[in-house]
């Protein structure tokens, strides 16, 4: 049962984007980030999050020195998580 679930690979996985897209302490993940994940409260703290820190962070099409990224470098968290298929949100 240990070898039918890949526990180190989706820890891995996860505090890989967890770390990119949900920082601890009083960092943000970028200087123009409005709230932290932790922190959001509000409908509104969604919607700048996701505007402002998730979709830069998630769709990234220019590297650090603003040169356009290969289109297969496209949608990587962290720059080695690739997003496969749809962001899907839901309300619940």
């Amino acid at each position: 049962m240990y070898l039918h679930i890949p526990t180190t690979s989706k820890y891995h996985q996860h505090y890989g984007v967890s770390s990119a897209l949900a920082t601890s302490g009083d960092d943000t993940v970028t200087a123009d980030s409005p709230v932290k994940f932790h922190n959001i409260e509000t409908i509104p703290d969604v919607y700048e999050w996701l505007n402002v820190t998730f979709i830069p962070q998630v769709f990234v099409t220019t590297d650090y020195n603003g040169g356009t990224l290969p289109t297969d470098q496209w949608g990587r968290v962290a720059t080695f998580n690739e997003v496969i298929g749809a962001v899907h949100f839901e309300v619940t």
